[in-house]
């Protein structure tokens, strides 16, 4: 009988061999250098107040990415194995459906200034489309996510979820690609699959209910929320399945910096999650007007009023580098994000200065949609 050493020797040069030929990039460069991109068994919690852009975050980028890589791979040449299965606990179907449309049309077709308001031509959208435009982009998206599920790609479900079901949802998405092996105590998938790289992508954690631990006063108490991270991680390191989780942020009394972030916003879950990344809205406060060296005043838009940075903190990173801040632009209409290009700012930067033009242009959707489209 081997050592523990020789037992994990192959593991780790199988798991480096699959690391460095994978196809699938992360969309942000730097946030997916941190976080090691798309990483199997990776549990990662996604902190943030109620406007912070944290549901955003997910769909765009572990949801909505992926699906959008592997539907361009074939014509790239380039198969890209994944599968998504995305659990929004706090939405019905159709107002998940409503946000999905909106960023994947933002991601794919370039109209990034598309909301669901504009989609129905209501009176609170900046944007006014015809009937007919708003009918392709529904139908064209739709179409794509119709393919998806049945390629078994994508799998999708709304509604309250108690943890066991999450993760009889789970099992259950994943059975075709391999078994439990009662011996190895884990998930082995079939050869075939061996470059699969399956997401679990869940919003929100205040969405899961574990036997009768809800309070309808105080939310979860933490015993049951220590009890959900527990399972959801060891779903992730049982199945070898990227898990991620948003999380509200709590309040933490110890920093003077409205901007700085701390792990326990996120208590309990910060105990055990692999990584950890936290999401500001930098309008939030009048306090500042200079976050991360970027001037906050030229990402509000003067059409809308809506403010277009973010602010990500890497609080938490066990293979990487940890308290690190990247600012971001995202799109508050459909929640698509873009790096910025430097943590500073230079009025003659021509690169930032397109990002400000950015916030204050008005999309042309019909040229952006036929001209992306085709």
């Amino acid at each position: 009988m081997g050592s523990i050493f020789s037992k994990y020797k192959d593991v780790l040069i199988d798991i480096s061999d699959t690391e460095h030929k994978k196809d699938l990039t992360y969309p942000l460069q730097k946030v997916g250098d941190l976080v090691n991109g798309y990483t199997r068994g990776d549990f990662i919690i996604v902190g943030g107040k109620k406007t912070s852009g944290k549901s955003s975050f997910v769909l765009n980028n572990y949801v909505n990415y992926p699906l959008l890589k592997r539907a361009t791979s074939k014509a790239d040449n380039k198969k890209i194995d994944i599968k998504v299965i995305y659990i929004n606990t706090k939405k019905t179907v159709k107002s998940t459906l409503e946000k999905l449309i909106v960023n994947y049309a933002a991601n794919k077709h370039g109209l990034c200034k598309l909301g669901v308001p504009t989609l129905y031509n209501l009176s609170g959208s900046h944007e006014k489309i015809s009937r007919g435009l708003a009918k392709n982009v529904i139908s064209s998206v739709m179409s794509a996510y119709d393919q998806f599920s049945e390629k078994g790609i994508l799998t999708l479900s709304a509604g309250r979820k108690s943890i066991y079901e999450i993760t009889q949802l789970i099992k259950a998405s994943l059975a075709e690609y391999g078994e439990y092996n009662e011996e190895l105590e884990e998930f082995v998938y079939k050869p075939e699959f061996s470059d699969l790289i399956p997401i679990v992508a869940i919003d929100d954690v205040s969405g899961i209910t574990i036997e009768s631990s809800v309070s309808e006063e105080s939310g979860l108490r933490a015993s049951a929320a220590a009890q959900i991270a527990i399972e959801l991680k060891s779903i992730a390191k049982t199945y070898g399945v990227l898990v991620v989780l948003t999380v509200p942020s709590g309040p933490v009394y110890t920093s003077t910096n409205y901007y700085s972030s701390s792990i326990e916003e996120v208590t309990p879950y910060h105990i055990y999650a692999d990584r950890i990344l936290l999401l500001k809205n930098t309008a939030e406060s009048e306090k500042f007007k200079v976050v991360l060296g970027v001037d906050m005043s030229k990402f509000v838009s003067k059409i809308n009023g809506a403010c277009y940075f973010r602010s990500l903190y890497v609080g938490s990173n066990y293979m990487g580098a940890s308290g690190v801040y990247i600012p971001l632009l995202m799109y508050p209409e459909n929640g698509a994000f873009l790096e910025l290009p430097k943590n500073s700012v230079d009025d003659d930067d021509d690169e930032l200065l397109d990002f400000y033009d950015l916030v204050q242009s008005r999309t042309t959707l019909k040229d952006a949609f036929f001209k992306n489209s085709k």
